[in-house]
């Protein structure tokens, strides 16, 4: 299943190389006859997939050298700007769990009660 991006990009020969050049964001694709180059006005939409950029899994000796390197603290004086809460939490609501224990079978009688009782509890419209 292709991506909403990729579809687009399909449809619009958008590639792989993007520069913008004033007003114009010109895309670059590797065809198999040569690259094709596209020119947009913009506004342009770029979209990027997720599998672009593989992360380095650090090997043994990076991940000790790393806890060695010294941690430089800074305060929000260090900065010279106040912070204040961004979130106000009004109140926390748990999900109730109330099971009534009803089993049904899978035969037609059985699949018309189970449909009445799901019905009667109001989760379905």
């Amino acid at each position: 299943m292709k991506s909403v991006g990729e579809l687009l990009a399909q449809l619009r020969a958008l590639g792989i190389k993007l520069t913008i050049d004033g007003d114009q964001l010109i895309a670059e694709r590797k065809m198999e006859e040569g690259i094709e180059v596209l020119a947009l006005t913009l506004p342009a939409l770029v979209s990027v997939l997720p599998d672009i950029n593989t992360p380095r899994i650090p090997g043994l000796k990076d991940t000790l050298a790393a806890g060695k390197k010294p941690v430089e603290e800074i305060t929000a004086a260090d900065i010279g700007q106040e912070f204040g809460p961004f979130l106000h939490t009004s109140s926390i609501l748990a999900a109730s769990m109330a099971r009534n224990g009803v089993k049904f079978g899978a035969d037609p009688g059985e699949i018309g009660k189970f449909v009445d009782s799901v019905l009667k509890t109001g989760l379905l419209g």
